[in-house]
């Protein structure tokens, strides 16, 4: 909840990103977790001394124009703000590349275009747009979200990321 409320702050409403309450988010998870899922979807967790800082979530691809065993998508990764910038980001990118089943030849995610840092982020992660947007509603503001891709997946080679510029 705390991601949601630093990340999306200025893109989504304030009343809304303040009304996040922590307690809805655990039921949601605690259900989430608990269900099978999308068949080869899998959830990785980031934990510290501090308990669980951040998770990245991913599995097939759920974009009609992607329904393929080659293609796989990034559906979310959220680190608490604390964390940001220390390279935790890039650490949880890296473990769903190299998990992705043998055979899967590209990992796609959905960003808000209005969100230039995970934007910056994404694409020193070697992620790109690949020309398609959707619209959604999201505590009732409009906001249109971009698809981008990273192709070819190279297990066991993480990204060239500049010293000092992951921000994830």
């Amino acid at each position: 909840m705390a991601s949601w409320q630093a990340t999306y702050r200025g893109l989504l409403p304030d009343e809304y990103l303040d009304g996040l309450q922590w307690e809805r988010r655990y039921d949601f998870w605690s259900k989430e977790l608990a269900r099978p899922g999308i068949t080869g979807s899998q959830t990785w967790v980031l934990v510290s001394d501090l308990g669980l800082v951040g998770f990245a979530s991913a599995g097939p691809a759920r974009d009609s124009d992607r329904h393929s065993p080659k293609c796989w998508e990034l559906y979310g990764i959220y680190l608490l703000p604390d964390q940001w910038g220390q390279g935790n980001g890039r650490r949880l990118t890296d473990k769903v590349l190299e998990e992705t089943p043998d055979g899967v030849s590209d990992v796609s995610l959905w960003v808000l275009a209005g969100n230039r840092q995970a934007r910056g982020f994404y694409e020193r992660q070697g992620f790109g747009p690949d020309g398609h947007e959707r619209s959604d509603v999201i505590g009732g503001r409009e906001v249109v979200e971009v698809r981008y891709l990273r192709t070819p997946i190279q297990r066991g080679i993480a990204a060239e990321v500049p010293r000092g510029a992951d921000s994830g």
